[in-house]
């Protein structure tokens, strides 16, 4: 196999395999997905309330 193959197949690993193989990365990223969707939530309230 050429070893750009080998990145490219390297390269498209799933978050569900990150997260399978490292618990805590699945909480870190959880953690910032719930920052981030409140600060989306807060912008909607504040573009409504205007």
């Amino acid at each position: 196999m050429r070893i750009d193959q080998e990145i490219s197949e390297l390269a498209q690993v799933s978050l569900e395999e990150v997260f399978e193989a490292d618990p805590r990365a699945r909480a870190e990223y959880e953690a910032q997905c719930d920052i981030w969707r409140d600060e989306a939530i807060a912008a909607q309230d504040e573009e409504v309330s205007k």
